[in-house]
């Protein structure tokens, strides 16, 4: 067994978890699988992947999702992902969301 420790706010951490998972079961009203796994990766670094198997979403949403923050402004929609990004940020973890329109959504951080 690998352990890995991360130097992060256990809370935001958490909360960025539970964004990724809510995000899937809200964006998928017909259900959809969810699958959470956390591997090494080269150099001493891990990656933690929330995917699922659900609708996914166009090129032009998965364009906007991998874009930089551009302010801090939360806006009404769309809360739940920027506080993702805004945790990665934080801590320097560099994000990545990957999609295929009725096939997957998945996000992948790497500590």
């Amino acid at each position: 067994m690998i352990i890995y420790t991360i130097n992060a706010d256990n809370t935001l951490v958490k909360r960025m978890i539970e964004n990724l998972i809510t995000n899937s079961v809200a964006h998928n009203e017909n259900g959809c699988n969810v699958t959470v796994s956390l591997k090494q990766e080269p150099k001493g670094r891990a990656v933690l992947t929330v995917s699922d198997d659900g609708q996914g979403c166009d090129d032009t949403k998965l364009k906007a999702l991998n874009a930089k923050l551009k302010s801090d402004y939360l806006p009404e929609h769309g809360l739940g992902i920027r506080v993702v990004k805004q945790v990665a940020r934080k801590y320097r973890y560099k994000i990545r969301f990957c999609s295929e329109k009725d096939g997957y959504f998945r996000c992948e951080v790497y500590f």
